[in-house]
């Protein structure tokens, strides 16, 4: 799934905030240092997946400048390419230890980018990039 907007304008580097995210029907924290986000920070995505609860697994702040990429490590497991290289265009990779399992490109603005699939039967991963920050 991916949302688009206006695009954006000027020099200054990009700043995205990224969150790995994992859905599940589980009350419990998948991981250690897991944060439940509330229903108003899952608003956009939790009428369209069936999961009761959703857990933040990190967040990082991330700037990247027109022109460029950055790779960032989200966990041991999976890290995120933000593109800007193209004008006028943000493309966005997921990669799970190491090999790409999904993209996705859309024109740079303020809106959200969302990927994400199935982790395993009882739950998924999702990707949020976003240029404001989570509330």
């Amino acid at each position: 799934m991916v949302v688009v907007s206006l695009a954006e304008t000027g020099n200054e580097p990009n700043k995205y905030y990224v969150q790995l995210i994992r859905g599940t029907d589980d009350n419990k924290a998948p991981e250690p240092n897991s944060k439940p986000l509330s229903p108003q920070q899952t608003g956009s995505f939790r009428s369209v997946f069936k999961w009761k609860t959703y857990w933040q697994i990190s967040l990082q702040q991330v700037e990247v400048a027109a022109g460029h990429s950055t790779r960032v490590r989200l966990n041991p497991d999976r890290e995120v390419e933000i593109d800007l290289t193209r004008a006028e265009q943000r493309s966005v990779r997921a990669f799970h230890r190491g090999k790409l399992v999904q993209c996705a490109s859309c024109p740079r603005g303020e809106a959200r980018t969302l990927i994400g699939g199935d982790r395993d039967t009882n739950s998924a991963w999702f990707i949020v990039i976003d240029r404001k920050p989570p509330s």
